[in-house]
């Protein structure tokens, strides 16, 4: 039997890079310029050569070390030193400046140890909101549709609608919706309630509008 496809063009995954704390910078960036800028160095070369392009030629009468290569052309070397972003050691090697204030920070592991449940929880499940926050900037767009089929509290309708993300929220309890109702950015969305043939009709909370009125920026589902 033929395996299914994975069409790659609706997978979504942003390179959401997380700041380095104080105590990283001054790790790994421990030099400080004239102005105060702290800055690390990493070599004008990499691994591999190249044996017909520009980056295995010389540079200022210098040959890539065996093996390696230039990180980008002589060109593009001569711009960095003249632009006061190359570092010339005193055995004249050169090495190129990398700044923290310019660095993207760093990537985000596969496994979070930095974020703890709410301490005060409005609902037994809620999950913290920072931690579902990054989730949504990490796995969808602006403008993208998210889904929680057991929204709960609504916390991660609440998170992805503060980043400009579609909701949809699904429950089965009247409480899970009532404190739902609660969040100021689910406050305007429509309540659908009693799907199957025997569900009771939950009246929505004072401030819901009824679905089909005026478009908001977020749908929420109540089953």
């Amino acid at each position: 039997r033929k395996a299914n496809k994975i069409n790659l063009t609706y997978i979504i995954f942003n390179d959401i890079k997380e700041c380095y704390s104080r105590e990283e910078i001054i790790k790994r960036f421990p030099k400080i310029d004239e102005f105060g800028r702290r800055y690390a160095t990493i070599p004008c070369h990499a691994p591999g050569e190249t044996k017909n392009g520009c980056t295995g030629s010389k540079w200022k009468n210098i040959e890539p070390p065996h093996g390696r290569h230039w990180r980008c052309s002589p060109q593009e070397l001569d711009k960095l030193d003249q632009q006061g972003l190359i570092e010339w050691s005193k055995t004249n090697v050169p090495r190129i400046k990398k700044y923290a204030d310019e660095h993207g920070g760093k990537k985000i592991q596969d496994v979070w140890k930095n974020f703890k449940d709410p301490q005060y929880p409005v609902y037994p499940t809620e999950k913290n909101m920072e931690m579902l926050e990054l989730i949504v900037k990490q796995s969808s767009a602006p403008n993208s549709l998210i889904m929680d089929c057991f929204c709960g509290s609504g916390s991660f309708l609440a998170a992805g609608i503060r980043h400009g993300r579609k909701a949809i929220g699904i429950d089965n309890s009247e409480t899970a919706m009532a404190i739902a109702a609660k969040r100021p950015e689910l406050r305007n969305i429509p309540i659908i309630s009693g799907a199957s043939p025997t569900a009771r009709p939950v009246p929505p909370p004072p401030g819901h509008r009824k679905p089909g009125d005026s478009q908001s920026p977020a749908r929420g589902e109540s089953r």
